[in-house]
């Protein structure tokens, strides 16, 4: 629950144009950073992490790409739209992207009040969260020890701060399970711009 809240919360702000992490930031600091501190010192002392909620895990699991998961969204728009517009957006956005920065692509297609794209960017990393909590607590993902730099790419993120390939094979997942969230509002993306420069040309 305090998962789904965070990461919901987060997507609310970023939809409007608010930095969703830095608001939180007092949630971050008081409650995430700590976890983790904790759950590196238990690895240290041989002991299993207490955690599976904190900021690596978030940063990691339900952020790679940034905010929605922008990755997600690059990737569904490559597979399926017929937009070159948008598809050329997607190729510029992407290298920026895998380093956690999604500015060209959050304010170049827009995301920030886009009423087609607002169900999915909030409701991907809800997913993402929901389906990475899971696998750590059946012990598939083991939890995060360490926090790695935000501009750490997906998948050497996900590596980084499991210290397993079990996490940035979830990263994979929850990056299949974000594109498919995404891939029919791309293919409604299309058919109103379509629709749109029909009523423009007549």
């Amino acid at each position: 629950g305090f998962g789904l809240a965070y990461a919901g919360l987060s997507q609310v702000f970023w939809l409007f144009g608010l930095h969703g992490p830095n608001l939180l930031f007092s949630v971050e600091e008081h409650m995430l950073v700590p976890a983790g501190a904790a759950n590196a010192v238990a690895c240290t002392l041989g002991y299993a992490p207490p955690h599976i909620c904190t900021k690596a895990f978030f940063d990691a699991f339900a952020r790679m790409g940034g905010s929605g998961s922008t990755l997600c969204l690059i990737l569904a728009v490559l597979l399926g739209s017929r937009d070159n517009g948008n598809r050329k957006l997607c190729l510029f956005a992407l290298l920026p992207a895998l380093c956690n920065v999604n500015e060209p692509l959050l304010l170049g297609i827009p995301l920030v009040l886009n009423p087609v794209y607002a169900l999915p960017f909030v409701l991907t990393p809800l997913v993402q969260t929901v389906t990475a909590y899971l696998a750590t607590a059946c012990d598939f993902v083991p939890r995060t020890i360490a926090a790695p730099g935000w501009t750490s790419p997906a998948l050497l993120s996900g590596a980084l701060a499991t210290g397993s390939l079990a996490g940035p094979a979830m990263q994979l997942v929850n990056l299949a399970l974000g594109a498919a969230v995404y891939f029919p509002f791309v293919k409604l993306s299309d058919q109103l711009r379509s629709q749109q420069g029909k009523r423009v040309l007549d």
